[in-house]
């Protein structure tokens, strides 16, 4: 007697697994948003606005434990410092560290990942802890590595992932660049526009955005 097996379909999330990269957004967007509500006001746009603007206002604003003007930003700082660290810690290091690639790539990407966490960390404790550090430095170089990071990580996904999940990814990748490039080009001389916290602000939600459903696509291959 011979007995036929029926092929089984194997999720690349089983069925009753905690989405653990979409659960994370999720908190980094609550503990966002309750941060930008106790922030007292300040911008590099107007020194004497009220609360947050969330076009003219830079991360790093939030993150900061005191404003220029003397106030204090402690709680807020808090808040978004463990936003921060919740989307590094549940979505970006799995992202970073899962990557289908030749073990070249792979090797590149955690490498780049690693380094832009430790260098989040050294930011937020340059933000919140007020520790002796480049700003500036920190920030781009952050912001470079991670980028790049996610850009081949982008890349080596682009063949499986379906047409919307390529849109926000194209979004984040533009706002990235644009947002790096005039970053760099204000360091450089050159004159601050609404541009470079706007293409952050973007380049965040787009993130998320492709986070979330970059998971749920892996859930349903």
């Amino acid at each position: 007697m011979t007995t036929t097996l029926e092929p089984r379909t194997i999720d690349a999330q089983p069925a009753g697994q905690v989405p653990i990269a979409r659960v994370s957004v999720l908190i980094f967007a609550v503990l966002f948003g309750w941060a930008m509500s106790l922030y007292p006001g300040w911008s590099r746009f107007d020194a004497g606005s009220v609360g947050h603007d969330f076009w003219r206002n830079f991360l790093c604003d939030l993150q900061s434990s005191e404003l220029p003007d003397g106030r204090s930003n402690r709680a807020a700082s808090l808040l978004v410092t463990a936003a921060v660290m919740t989307l590094l810690v549940g979505a970006l290091l799995p992202t970073w560290w899962r990557i289908d690639a030749s073990p070249r790539t792979v090797r590149i990407v955690r490498t780049l990942g690693l380094s832009t966490a430790m260098l989040l960390c050294l930011s937020a404790g340059e933000l919140v802890l007020r520790l002796p550090f480049s700003h500036n430095v920190l920030t781009l170089t952050a912001g470079t590595f991670g980028l790049s990071a996610m850009g081949i990580v982008l890349v080596t996904s682009w063949r499986r992932a379906p047409r919307l999940t390529r849109v926000v990814a194209v979004l984040f990748l533009v706002a990235g660049v644009i947002n790096i490039t005039t970053y760099t080009a204000v360091q450089l001389g050159a004159t601050l526009t609404l541009v470079v916290p706007a293409s952050q602000r973007i380049a965040l939600i787009g993130l998320l955005v492709w986070i979330a459903l970059h998971e749920r696509d892996q859930a349903q291959a």
